[in-house]
């Protein structure tokens, strides 16, 4: 609708004020609002409003910015889950590496897994290639 909004704003307002105020000046604002609609009544200038924001709210941008919104909330859903993977990684690096000095020995220069710690090896490492599946990143170490 090719209609000076702010003006029809600031007639209407003045208008609905002067009318609850049972205002002098009521009749002044009525006639300044008949002038600006001209052949229009005010109903058919707010139906015309109402037929325009619709059509706003129904095209094309507003298309747009409903899917960026919704991908927006993809991406968030995807940057949480790969938050959750890598602490569950992290939590099994940890576990590997916590355990690595105390496990190992120095035999001979190489390295040796000290038997009572090899239990203790194997679950550290378990856990790790779990959450390497479930994440399912990567490949998958076989021991």
């Amino acid at each position: 609708m090719d209609i000076d909004k702010e003006k029809l704003k600031g007639l209407l307002w003045a208008e609905a004020t002067s009318y609850r105020a049972d205002c002098a000046g009521w009749k002044g604002n009525t006639e300044a609002l008949d002038e600006f609609l001209g052949d229009k009544t005010v109903v058919e200038v707010a139906l015309e409003l109402l037929a325009e924001n619709v059509r706003l709210c129904e095209g094309a941008h507003m298309r747009a910015i409903r899917s960026l919104r919704g991908d927006c909330a993809d991406l968030i859903a995807e940057r949480d889950q790969l938050k959750a993977e890598n602490e569950a990684l992290l939590s099994a690096l940890k576990g590997m590496t916590s355990m690595y000095g105390h496990c190992w020995d120095l035999v001979d220069g190489g390295l040796l897994c000290m038997q009572d710690n090899v239990q203790r090896f194997e679950d550290a490492h378990e856990v790790a290639q779990k959450v390497i599946a479930i994440t399912g990143k990567g490949d998958q170490c076989h021991g």
